[in-house]
This record gives C-alpha cells, sequence and structure tokens, in this order.
C-alpha cells in the first residue's frame, strides 16, 4: 500500500544529510510512495546556519542571511534537480504559527536550569534551544543573556516549527516521517510532533562507513537506554557468531591504529611514540580521558551526570586529591583533540588544573592519545570511547559521567565522589571483561544502510549520482575547518 511520506530537511548545507534526504526521497518514490520534502522558504526568524556563520565569522547576522539563504536555495534546487522522479516541495513554517509566539521572561535566562524547564506541548524546548546554541558556539557554559536576542528568534522559529510540523502531519496525512538528528531546536520540535502524532518516524544520522547512514525507528542515537537496547538486538539479530565478534574486534583494532573512515580521526597528527616529559614508569600513572563537553550537555535529562555537575567540576575534585600525595601517584589529564576548536575561556579552565602531580595535556598536544592508554595503570573518563577502549584492552577503567556505554557495564561505575577515589587509587582494581565490549563494537563498526546513490569522499563530503554540491556547501561545519587551515597559514606567515 502506497504511503504519504515527509522529509524535513532542515539543515540542506549539511552535505551528507541533505544527500541522505535526496537518497530518501527518490527510493521511496520508486516504491510508489507520495513524498513531500518540507523546506524553509527564507521565513525563519532564525536559521541555525546562518546564526553558526555569523558567530564563528564575526559577522552581523543580516550580513550573513543575504548571501547563505542564496546558497542555501541554490545548493536545494542542484540537488533536487538530481533526482529522477517526481515530488512535492513545501515549506517547512507555516507563517501563521509565528502567531503562537510569546516573549520569553527575563528569569529563563538566569541559568541553564531555568531555561532548560522551558516547554510547549510535548516539546521540550529549553534543553533543545540550549543545545544547538553550545552546539554552535562550543560554550557549554554559554552565558544565555548575551544571545537574548538570538535565543528568542530560535525560540520563536523552533515553536513555529513545532506547530508547523503537527499541522503538515494532519494535513498531508503522513504515514512515515523522517528528520535529521533530532537533538537541536528544530529537529527536536519536528521530533516531538511526531511523537505527539504516533506517526511512524526515522532520524537520520552518519553510518558506520562513509556510504551507510543511519535511520532509527522512533528514537535518537542520543537516547542512551534506547541505543543499548537497539545495540544488543541488533547483535542477537545476526546468528554468525564468529563474524559479528570479528567485527566487534576490528573496530577496537581499527581506531587504536588510526581511527575509522565513518568519524573524523583525532590521532592522526599525533606522534605514536610521544609521552609527556613527566612520565615514569616507575610512577603509578592515572590518566582521565576527557570529553568534548560540548557535546553532551543539554541533550537531555537523561545525561544529567549523577556524579558530578560538569566534567570540569569533577576533574578539579580528582585533581585535588593529587596535588598534595607525597607517595608516586601522578595524574595526567589527556584533553579530548575535540577541545581545540572550544572556546578559549573554557580551554583554560581544564589547563589551569595542572599542578603538584597532575599533568595536562593540551587538545592540540602530539601526545599519543593510544600510547597513554598503554602505559597507564587507570583510566578515566567522562564519557568518551576511550573508556570502554580501554577495557578493551585489558585496562581498569572508571565511567564518571553517562554515555553511550552506560548500561553496558563494561567499566567501574562509583555512586559518589568517594568511591570514584578509592576506585582511582585501589591499585588492585581489576578490568571487567565481558560480551557486551564486543557489541558496543559490532555495532559501530557496522550499522547503517548502504548508499545506493550517493558516495563518500571524506567524513563530510561526497558526490550523489557522480555530483558534488560542495560548490554550495559552504556551511559552518567548513567554516571551522578553513578557520583550523588559516591559524596554520598565519603561523607559516609569522615564521
Amino acid at each position: 500500500m502506497n504511503k504519504n511520506v515527509g522529509l524535513f530537511l532542515t539543515h540542506p548545507l549539511w552535505e551528507k544529510q541533505f544527500f541522505t534526504v535526496l537518497e530518501l526521497a527518490e527510493q521511496h518514490v520508486k516504491d510508489g510512495d507520495n513524498v513531500t520534502i518540507y523546506s524553509c522558504k527564507k521565513n525563519m526568524k532564525l536559521c541555525e546556519m546562518i546564526l553558526a556563520d555569523a558567530i564563528l565569522g564575526n559577522k552581523s547576522y543580516k550580513q550573513v542571511r543575504k548571501t547563505m539563504c542564496t546558497t542555501c536555495k541554490n545548493c536545494r534546487k542542484k540537488g533536487y534537480d538530481l533526482i529522477g522522479v517526481q515530488f512535492n516541495k513545501k515549506s517547512l513554517i507555516c507563517n501563521k504559527f509565528y502567531d503562537t509566539n510569546k516573549l520569553i521572561a527575563n528569569s529563563y535566562f538566569e541559568s541553564h536550569d531555568k531555561f532548560q524547564t522551558l516547554q510547549v506541548g510535548n516539546y521540550d524546548m529549553g534543553w533543545a534551544i540550549i543545545s544547538s546554541l553550545i552546539h554552535i558556539t562550543r560554550d557549554p557554559f554559554i552565558n544565555l543573556i548575551k544571545y537574548k536576542k538570538e535565543i528568542q528568534q530560535l525560540c520563536d522559529t523552533s515553536v513555529a516549527v513545532y506547530y508547523s510540523a503537527l499541522y503538515h502531519i494532519d494535513k498531508d496525512k503522513l504515514d512515515i516521517a523522517y528528520l535529521q538528528n533530532g537533538r537541536l531546536s528544530y529537529t527536536k520540535a519536528i521530533y516531538r510532533a511526531c511523537e505527539a502524532k504516533e506517526i511512524d518516524f526515522y532520524t537520520i544520522e552518519s553510518g558506520s562507513s562513509l556510504n551507510k547512514y543511519g535511520v532509527f525507528y522512533k528514537m535518537s542515537l542520543h537516547n542512551i537506554a534506547k541505543t543499548t537496547d537497539l545495540i544488543f538486538d541488533y547483535w542477537n539479530s545476526n546468528k554468525n557468531k564468529e563474524e559479528k565478534e570479528r567485527i566487534g574486534h576490528s573496530f577496537y583494532i581499527d581506531r587504536y591504529n588510526g581511527g575509522s573512515e565513518a568519524v573524523r580521526s583525532f590521532v592522526a597528527d599525533q606522534e605514536r611514540n610521544l609521552l609527556p616529559k613527566e612520565w615514569n614508569d616507575e610512577d603509578y600513572n592515572v590518566v582521565i580521558f576527557t570529553s568534548s563537553e560540548d557535546e553532551f550537555v543539554s541533550i537531555s535529562p537523561e545525561w544529567n551526570n549523577p556524579l558530578y555537575k560538569t566534567q570540569i567540576e569533577g576533574i578539579k575534585q580528582i585533581a585535588e586529591e593529587f596535588y598534595h600525595r607525597n607517595d608516586n601517584c601522578k595524574l595526567y589529564i589527556r584533553v579530548h583533540p575535540n577541545s581545540e576548536e572550544m572556546i578559549d575561556s573554557y580551554k583554560q579552565l581544564l589547563y589551569q588544573i595542572a599542578g603538584s602531580n597532575v599533568v595536562v595535556i593540551p587538545a592540540n598536544s602530539k601526545i599519543s592519545t593510544y600510547l597513554l592508554m598503554d602505559k597507564a595503570d587507570k583510566v578515566v573518563t567522562f564519557g568518551s570511547t576511550m573508556g570502554i577502549e580501554a577495557t578493551y584492552w585489558g585496562k581498569p577503567s572508571i565511567l564518571l559521567s553517562k554515555s553511550e556505554y552506560y548500561y553496558f557495564e563494561c567499566c567501574h561505575k562509583p555512586q559518589n565522589h568517594k568511591e570514584a577515589m578509592e576506585m582511582i587509587f585501589d591499585k588492585t582494581l581489576q578490568p571487567i571483561t565481558n560480551i557486551n565490549i564486543l557489541k558496543f563494537g559490532y555495532f559501530f563498526k557496522s550499522f547503517g544502510v548502504p548508499y545506493k546513490y550517493y558516495k563518500g569522499i571524506d567524513f563530510e563530503k561526497g558526490l550523489f549520482k557522480g555530483i558534488s554540491l560542495s560548490d554550495y556547501s559552504l556551511n559552518w561545519h567548513n567554516w571551522r575547518w578553513w578557520k583550523k587551515k588559516l591559524k596554520k597559514l598565519l603561523k607559516i606567515v609569522q615564521i
């Protein structure tokens, strides 16, 4: 039976996501379904992509909007022309729903906790808005008052998207909907609208390789409990024990040897045999591998840390226990390489933790992450994949925050700070070994649907039917790449 399928295209300049929408549109039309793509018609009060380029490029929103709207329109037109089938195109936002917007009271801007209580219907708007702003600015402690105007406009836009999605689902009698990610401001609005209308819907993510995409039924990969169940079911669905164990092992081995084609390698620029100058194998060496804190802040209450308010607060408390020790216990804090692009004030908070018996390794250091793991007596993480990787390689691993593998029972999970320190200084603590470690590796090494029309070139770019949209997709992800290149160029010029 033919179905009405809605594809909610919220970020066309995210090239791979756009190509995935095109892929799904063509497949559904060829299956006989009635397909509609909903996208912006220049009527967003505030667009995340424009805001990101304005902030990162230190430009005015108005200045960026004029050029980016044209870029986005041209990108969509070129992409739509590549689809060899007929489909419907409609505005994502119905302007009449801007009338439902209300001014947010000043009291909500006083703290993240207060703002996160903002709710519209079943849409947890406060969480989603902060998630978007942190994602854009890479500042997990972002000052809401500083961006009050932008936040109000983003709330207006997201509420309009929420009510518009409810309207589209009813008016177009949608049976199936697709949306990107489901975490950010207006993607979560669509996610909640689909839940409210109880229709079948899928979130779209990158797959386990360049040429796969992930589609997740009525869930987001950011839901820890549901993702855990998904991974276990995925493992059980393959009856070939030898194959899935081989693939599970390869996940850890490949990352150890340089990374994965599905994600950026954060160790490619490191020197494999390099350790900190303070390192002494005779010491009792504990290594904390940090996470990029902005990636996990304000996803949902499920991610709230049961031990520490923030990662930095936890690291500070642990470091305090090392400062005044007279034995050979040393703490090394390996700042995640992806944190290099975070706001400078956040990095300084981390770097200032260094002190007696405590060494902080900067995000851009060439010191080897995996050699640190090899040499460590104990590994501590706040959700980094290094936590489960350390367990795989036979290291006692302590997890001090929520993570994708929180329910896998593969790391020691203390109930409070006192217990955490007891585990850290317990030289008899053993690594945990169970099959769940391979289940995690098997899923993230193999999940996803193979593309039919898209061929990936790298993590962000590829070809759809042999055609690239790179000339149009100069988005904020690419801006960060150019910013990094510009820094290197300036260093060369100064030399």
